[in-house]
């Protein structure tokens, strides 16, 4: 135990050098990724837990493109759409070149789900399309809901505390 912090393990300077290095490690492939800057904060939460929040802002606009899918279940099978997100449609989306990552909003009382992909250009998300359109073909079908709204987006701003 870290006798400055007894909640943090006593690797590193009190668990905190084996943090800042994933931090560090973080924020240098997100600079290659083509944001600007980014902000960090470290926080311990009650019961022990920790967390790091990493703020980042684009250096430039565009930097990313997204696909905004939109569709609705029967509200009980909002947790069925979310594992498919999770197992299938993000499982495949990152061997995809340019693929960023995956964004799944839910109304669980409406069954309402908004699904965001996100591209590092406009080529790669066109690129993906033919998977794209495949995936929300088998979605349909297997978690038995109607054709999706799809819609393509410019990412202007991307905010991740």
């Amino acid at each position: 135990m870290c006798p400055l912090r007894p909640s943090f393990p006593s690797h590193g300077v009190c668990g905190l050098g084996r943090l800042i290095d994933t931090v560090e490690r973080r924020r240098a492939a997100l600079s290659i990724a083509g944001y600007g800057s980014s902000a960090l904060a470290l926080g311990e939460h009650r019961g022990g837990s920790r967390s790091i929040g990493l703020r980042l802002t684009a250096a430039k606009e565009g930097v990313m493109h997204a696909t905004v899918t939109k569709f609705t279940v029967e509200p009980g099978r909002i947790d069925d759409a979310n594992e498919y997100y999770r197992s299938t449609v993000l499982a495949q989306a990152r061997q995809l070149a340019g693929f960023k990552g995956g964004v799944a909003l839910v109304d669980r009382d409406g069954g309402s789900v908004f699904s965001f992909t996100l591209w590092e250009s406009e080529e790669a998300l066109q690129a993906s399309e033919e998977a794209g359109n495949r995936l929300r073909g088998q979605a349909a079908s297997d978690l038995d809901f109607t054709t999706p709204v799809v819609e393509r987006y410019e990412v202007d701003v991307l905010e991740i505390d």
